[in-house]
């Protein structure tokens, strides 16, 4: 898991003591949290956001932020307090989804940037034209689904070429500890560079916590927000709530699994809601008849 990796990196490179004593306590309170998710089969996500919601508040002890007179913790931007623990979250879910790396299909799920072009570098006409040299184009960092090919560009005129791996992405999800202004602005551009690619991608947020200054412009992201460690009560520890992350796998299934025929069953039916209510009673009329009662006329 990347929270695990992240600590053992900051073990190896930390040479405060009081610190390394601190990272091997925090190491030790992860290893339950793996261990908890191994061992619950029946009910993964569920246990994995309980046992994630009592490591945080682990973290929130007062002796891991830094102190100066005790020469001990870390500061805020230290890896122990960033959103790692969200990315192997979201990771599980999209395992538990069925979406697994897939080098025959060329289906890989990715911590990083996608290409959204190319341009080229600053030269001079002459050598513009005599040795032209490109310049990647990327997005920001994210977790996502995507599909892998192999890029060609070359000159009509020349022999070389130059190859490229270009990852098409299918499913974006931007991380972020505390959803700011920031994040709202960052997720636009998101979706932006995965359409010009996909047009059918989708991007979601998942989020620790909301900043509250700004609600009144995350109206338009109600659809694809997901928080969670909801604000319930203003002075006390909220847990992180399994039914978010529950949420997020019901909506990422569904996308996974869409009808393709959909708009020709609109086609036939008028609309979705009618090929939903005649699926429904189907299913009800088999029912009755595996019951041995009559079909309920159409």
């Amino acid at each position: 898991m990347l929270y695990k990796e992240k600590i053992l990196n900051a073990l190896k490179n930390e040479t405060n003591v009081i610190n390394k004593m601190y990272l091997n306590e925090l190491l030790i309170n992860w290893n339950k949290v793996e261990n908890a998710i191994a061992e619950n089969n029946d009910s993964p996500i569920s246990t994995m956001i309980t046992a994630i919601s009592a490591f945080t508040k682990i973290l929130e002890a007062p002796k891991f932020k830094y102190n100066q007179e005790k020469k001990g913790g870390f500061n805020d931007d230290h890896c122990i307090f960033q959103a790692s623990y969200l990315y192997d979250i979201v990771d599980v879910i999209i395992n538990h989804a069925g979406i697994n790396n897939d080098e025959e299909q060329g289906l890989l799920i990715r911590n990083n940037s996608f290409q959204t072009g190319f341009k080229l570098q600053r030269n001079s006409f002459t050598k513009n034209v005599d040795k032209p040299r490109y310049e990647i184009l990327n997005s920001q960092k994210c977790l996502h689904v995507a599909l892998e090919f192999e890029h060609s560009i070359k000159l009509i005129s020349k022999k070389n070429h130059f190859k490229t791996k270009l990852y098409i992405p299918l499913i974006c999800f931007y991380i972020e500890k505390v959803f700011t202004k920031r994040s709202a602005e960052l997720i636009i551009q998101l979706k932006e560079d995965a359409a010009k690619l996909n047009q059918n991608a989708v991007v979601w947020a998942v989020t620790e916590t909301i900043d509250k200054k700004y609600l009144d412009q995350f109206i338009d992201f109600e659809d694809f927000l997901f928080v969670l460690r909801p604000n319930k009560n203003e002075n006390e520890f909220n847990e992180l709530q399994p039914m978010v992350a529950l949420n997020l796998l019901d909506k990422l299934t569904k996308f996974i699994t869409k009808d393709d025929n959909a708009i020709e069953h609109i086609l036939h039916y008028g609309c979705l809601d009618l090929i939903k209510s005649k699926n429904k009673v189907e299913d009800d009329d088999n029912t009755k008849k595996k019951r041995g009662r009559p079909p309920k006329d159409m």
